[in-house]
């Protein structure tokens, strides 16, 4: 290797390794990390056997066990296997584009691939992607190893690359085919022109290479065609026509290219790689060959995703492998511009293929770079900040209290960052049973509420595991929440569990008209008209409507001072948004629950709480009710805090 190449290839290693290392414990552990460690922290054979109730074989779950044996079970030691996936894959583009075109080749790849945020987000996670990326590119280069020359190393190499792929994630087959169409075009199409290649003998290492993965991954192979032949697919697929831009951004530039833009030396690069020759000598079939594996590498893996419907935000990672051969791709394109013959004989012109290559591939790094400070920072760039909601439920004084789990595998990440911050909740994950059972479901939250003042809701924005809301809405009939606030794609609400002592107030004459109806309010229930500061006041509503609503409603509950100024305030849809007006009957009786906190330095007075209704589209308009746009529903003597001045 030429001396300036190493050191210059040391240095984008390094580069690689510093973004990826940087802020690694930054952000808590999402839900799918918490996965992750959940079966970190169990044997061999359990992992084997709750892997197969998943949807990803065991590979990447058993090397995450041995490593938080070797480095400990914090946020960063487990992210650093990702880590070092990732820095791996690099080193391994810079060698296969290195062994197939050239050092330049290898040195444009390795830069793509350092400043990467698509790679760089995933070697920021506990999880099994940047280890798929890392076995897509070695064996992609074993298999080069294995066709370029005979050797039993090469075809060990090729056997263990190939099973480690197929026991990390399914999307490995994207690799597998590309590994199909490269060999097969090798075997019919080089070999038989090149008398350097012996047919037989490439044959049969290809098979033994193949056939030996295909035997260590036999005994999870039947469960591996069931999980994917059953596992149904979450969120609807992405048109082709929206799909290929997303994924060319990802692979060229990384999940930040929306802010940065793609450069017009990208696009250049890519096609001055599909050029067979620029000036340069004829090019033989082994060249041929050489420039066609990546974009097949991109192009299949992208059909793939396409024919088969998978192209969908939540898959995006996926196509991680395939990052690997997009930064190929520019390599080529950056090695054909670097050797381009001009017809003058100057320096200068002689000079400039030269220039434009470093000149482009400066642009593409660069490029990267300006992504990188939006992955770090940028809320659309963060994971579900499970460490926050601990924190706040920590700060509401919430410890020792009941936290309910509504999406799947939550229990783990939620302990995971309770027990980091080394506090203890009384954790419930709802709703009952696989299928969920909406009677068992109900009576655990009513169980919950009966034993705990206050409850603490973490609920996964995607309601994957109960898309009918059952949790939420048995909550909503039960309990008051008292205000929500989102971590990412993850809520948590704040209940406060029912005191049905209050008696109902019943209201005469309180409709709130829209176009072609009304809402009626029947009447309320108050937990306390004379609250002291810091206490929880909660409220019931009882509506009705004549006729359906066409318009979505947000009912607003707020204390008012004597001069109108506003205290306190909850604004939701009805019943805490599981009972939307548009879907009211008519005459149906709709319970909409409250809470309000009453301030902390509230001054002993007279206070006004009223109710009105809005749309979400107009904030500013309320519906007209009894000449005002607002319902006075009781005037609250605030009293002095506890052990105050009276």
């Amino acid at each position: 290797m030429n001396r300036t190449i190493l050191p210059l290839a040391l240095a984008l290693l390094m580069l690689a390794a510093g973004l990826r290392f940087y802020a690694l414990d930054g952000q808590s552990f999402w839900n799918d990390e918490g996965n992750s460690y959940g079966q970190a922290l169990r044997s061999p054979a359990d992992i084997w056997v709750n892997a197969a109730a998943d949807i990803h074989p065991p590979g990447y779950y058993w090397l995450l066990a041995g490593w938080r044996v070797l480095t400990g079970e914090s946020e960063f030691a487990l992210r650093s296997l990702s880590v070092f996936a990732s820095i791996l894959s690099a080193t391994c583009a810079f060698a296969l584009a290195r062994r197939l075109y050239g050092c330049t080749a290898g040195l444009v790849a390795l830069a793509v691939v350092a400043v990467n945020t698509f790679s760089i987000t995933y070697a920021q996670e506990a999880r099994m992607y940047a280890l798929l990326a890392l076995a897509g590119a070695a064996s992609t280069w074993a298999l080069v190893l294995v066709l370029h020359g005979a050797g039993r190393g090469r075809v060990i190499a090729l056997a263990l690359t190939t099973a480690a792929g197929l026991y990390t994630n399914y999307a490995y087959a994207g690799v597998l085919a590309l590994h199909a169409v490269m060999g097969l075009g090798w075997l019919v199409w080089v070999a038989p022109s090149d008398v350097r290649y012996s047919l037989r003998g490439i044959f049969l290492r290809l098979t033994a290479g193949y056939g030996a993965a295909l035997v260590l991954f036999l005994p999870w192979l039947p469960t591996a065609l069931r999980q994917v032949t059953s596992w149904g697919s979450t969120g609807d697929p992405i048109p082709a026509g929206e799909a290929i831009p997303v994924a060319l951004g990802y692979l060229i530039k990384g999940n930040t290219y929306t802010i940065t833009g793609i450069s017009i030396a990208a696009f250049l690069l890519l096609a001055l790689g599909l050029l067979p020759t620029i000036g340069t000598r004829r090019a033989d079939r082994r060249t041929l060959w050489a420039l066609a594996l990546p974009p097949l590498w991109v192009i299949l893996t992208l059909g793939g995703f396409l024919a088969l419907e998978l192209f969908r935000p939540a898959n995006l990672k996926f196509l991680l492998p395939a990052q690997i051969g997009m930064a190929l791709w520019l390599g080529r394109g950056a090695w054909a511009l670097w050797k381009l013959r001009v017809p003058r004989q100057s320096p200068i012109a002689r000079a400039m293929p030269k220039f434009a290559a470093l000149a482009s591939a400066a642009a593409l790094v660069l490029g990267g770079w300006g992504g990188l400070d939006a992955l770090y920072t940028a809320p659309e760039f963060r994971r579900d900040d499970y460490r926050g909601i601990v924190r706040e439920i920590l700060a509401d004084g919430g410890a020792g209290s009941a936290v309910i789990l509504n999406g799947p595998g939550q229990r783990e990440v939620f302990e995971y960052n309770a027990a980091r911050q080394n506090v203890d909740f009384t954790v419930y994950p709802l709703p009952v049973g696989l299928t969920p059972d909406r009677a068992a479901t109900e009576q655990a939250i009513a169980d919950i509420l009966a034993a705990h003042p206050r409850v603490y809701g973490v609920f996964w924005g995607t309601d994957e595991r109960d898309p009918q809301r059952i949790v939420e809405t048995a909550l909503a009939a039960s309990a008051y929440p008292l205000d929500d606030r989102w971590f990412g794609s993850v809520r948590l609400v704040r209940y406060v569990s029912p005191d049905d002592s209050a008696p109902t107030t019943p209201l005469d004459g309180a409709e709130f008209t829209f176009d072609g109806g009304i809402v009626t309010l029947h009447g309320y229930r108050l937990s306390d008209d004379s609250p002291a500061p810091g206490d929880v006041l909660t409220l019931d509503l009882d509506w009705s409507t004549d006729t359906p609503i066409p318009i979505p409603l947000v009912v607003t509950v707020q204390l008012l001072d004597a001069d109108g100024r506003l205290i306190a305030q909850r604004d939701s849809q009805p019943a805490n948004a599981t009972a939307p007006a548009q879907a009211w009957q008519p005459d149906q009786r709709i319970t909409d629950r409250h809470a309000l906190v009453i301030p902390n330095d509230l001054a002993p007075a007279q206070y006004r709480l009223i109710v009105a209704l809005y749309t979400p589209d107009d904030t500013f308009s309320r519906l007209p009710v009894g000449g005002s746009d607002a319902l006075t529903l009781t005037e609250l003597s605030v009293s002095a805090a506890q052990g105050g001045d009276s």
